[in-house]
């Protein structure tokens, strides 16, 4: 008799928490509905991306005609020479502070 209580109280107990879990995925699986605010600021995002790009195509069109005209500008440095010193040298500058030393101890202290 006792066996059957717990047989029939186990498998309610299972059949509960079957009808949660599906309760839960159901609750899951319904997707809230945006609001109007987030809406207008999705389509917001979307008007300046497409700006955006807009833009860089004009600017890249732009970049390319002057390249067929003659009237480029040079963008990079060249492989030898970068900012005034030639690939190899170093450029030293004494500005009074150098962070790559060892400060020398103070006899003051």
């Amino acid at each position: 008799m006792e066996s059957e209580k717990k047989r029939v109280v186990k498998k309610e107990i299972k059949e509960k928490v079957v009808v949660k879990e599906e309760e839960e995925e159901k609750e899951d699986a319904v997707a809230q509905s945006p609001t109007e605010a987030e809406v207008d600021e999705f389509f917001a995002i979307l008007k300046r991306i497409q700006v955006a790009i807009r833009y860089f195509e004009k600017t890249s069109a732009q970049n390319n005609s002057s390249h067929s005209s003659g009237h480029a500008q040079k963008l990079t440095a060249s492989e030898e020479e970068v900012n005034g010193v030639k690939v190899g040298e170093k450029k030293v500058e004494n500005s009074g502070l150098d962070l790559n030393t060892i400060p020398e101890p103070d006899a003051n202290i």
